[in-house]
């Protein structure tokens, strides 16, 4: 064999390791392969650019087919249902409150007999009950779809600071059906439209990926602009504590790296801190937004809060609501 032989097989040998490597393309570097015969608004030539003058000189600048296709591309990678595309957030028929724990909440009301002692059998309190009895209640006072907005506004103008100097999460609690699902759906999308990156997945999924090397859940959970974790609390628990684990694991990398999640379940907060540690429970109450999402003829339930960021989202705390963050 040749010395020009052998260098070739060197060569073809380098080009097959550097073509067969595995990465994960982003949304721009996928629109390599865009193609397309004509362009739908008429302003190209199908190539997705167009030539402009600036200045005197001329530049190329993407075409609105093509930035049509990248969003396209980055709704079908968001995991996001591509349905919404086309649906505009409505919440007339709802109304949040957002719970922000009492740091020293009064003692819970002795259940009475008739004649005015106390049972010798108390009663347990229910999750309804201790919404009411451990949170302040601040009411929304430009309703709930409007708050949505403030947040999805606010959050973007945090993420888009170099380097990212504060993180808003929002948890999104009620019965089901009552459209939280479809609401983190939408915050999702309005990210995309603004040139950034979301993934929508149920919290049972994001604990399964852990084991799929092909998922790559963790540089997801890292990179990913907002993370939307619909279902928390109906993970696949064990004695080992496993899922709860990867669950801190994934929410505190996102907390470190200021990069806002979105979760949704049907839960109460006692039932979340019974499921959970205090540590996670801590970090749910300092970093979050604690909404409860209601139909606005079922519940007379007021807004509350997490932190002194009230005036940031448009909101107040009432006169003698005043409380302490529970950080501990």
């Amino acid at each position: 064999m040749s010395n020009k032989e052998e260098i070739r097989g060197e060569v073809r040998n380098i080009f097959d390791k550097i073509f067969k490597t595995p990465y994960l393309m982003t949304e721009d570097e996928e629109g390599e392969g865009f193609i397309q015969t004509t362009c739908p608004y008429k302003t190209c030539d199908g190539r997705g650019t167009l030539t402009i003058y600036v200045n005197g000189y001329r530049k190329a600048k993407n075409c609105r087919c093509y930035e049509d296709e990248i969003l396209r591309r980055k709704l079908k990678n968001s995991n996001l249902d591509d349905s919404l595309w086309n649906q505009k957030l409505n919440l007339s028929n709802l109304e949040g409150v957002i719970l922000h724990p009492i740091q020293n909440p009064p003692e819970r009301e002795l259940q009475l007999t008739k004649q005015g002692k106390p049972k010798a059998v108390q009663e347990p309190e229910t999750p309804e009950e201790h919404v009411y009895r451990a949170y302040q209640h601040i009411q929304m006072p430009n309703g709930l779809e409007a708050f949505i907005h403030t947040y999805v506004r606010k959050t973007l103008e945090y993420i888009n600071e170099n380097p990212i100097q504060q993180v808003k999460n929002l948890m999104l609690l009620g019965d089901t059906g009552r459209g939280k699902t479809f609401t983190a759906s939408m915050i999702g999308k309005e990210y995309l439209l603004n040139e950034k990156k979301a993934y929508f997945t149920t919290m049972r999924t994001l604990v399964a990926d852990v084991m799929k090397k092909e998922k790559d859940i963790e540089s997801i959970v890292s990179n990913v602009d907002l993370l939307i974790i619909d279902e928390l609390g109906y993970e696949y628990h064990t004695d080992s504590g496993w899922a709860v684990t990867q669950i801190k694991e994934f929410l505190r990398t996102r907390y470190n790296k200021k990069l806002p999640v979105v979760c949704t379940t049907n839960k109460y907060p006692i039932e979340i801190e019974n499921l959970y540690d205090k540590s996670l429970m801590s970090l749910f109450h300092g970093t979050y937004f604690m909404v409860y999402v209601d139909n606005k003829q079922d519940g007379d339930y007021r807004y509350q809060i997490a932190d002194n960021s009230l005036s940031d989202f448009g909101l107040e705390l009432p006169q003698g609501q005043q409380g302490g963050n529970n950080n501990d």
